[in-house]
């Protein structure tokens, strides 16, 4: 596991993206009041706008 600065997507209540070390995206969601897992996406950006830091979600552990 790896740990990550955490991004939110738009107002930060249901998409979240991280990025490893070595370039590659992940993201998750809120379904039924919890996060889900990380599900990886590539080396693509996920999203083009409306990302944003969010320092109180603390660090994503990503799978290596």
């Amino acid at each position: 596991m790896s740990a990550a600065r955490i991004y939110t997507v738009g107002n930060g209540q249901r998409t979240q993206v991280a990025m490893r070390a070595d370039g590659v995206w992940f993201v998750r969601h809120m379904w039924r009041g919890r996060w889900g897992k990380w599900d990886s996406v590539g080396k693509k950006r996920p999203f083009e706008f409306g990302m944003y830091e969010a320092p109180r979600a603390g660090l994503a552990r990503l799978p290596d």
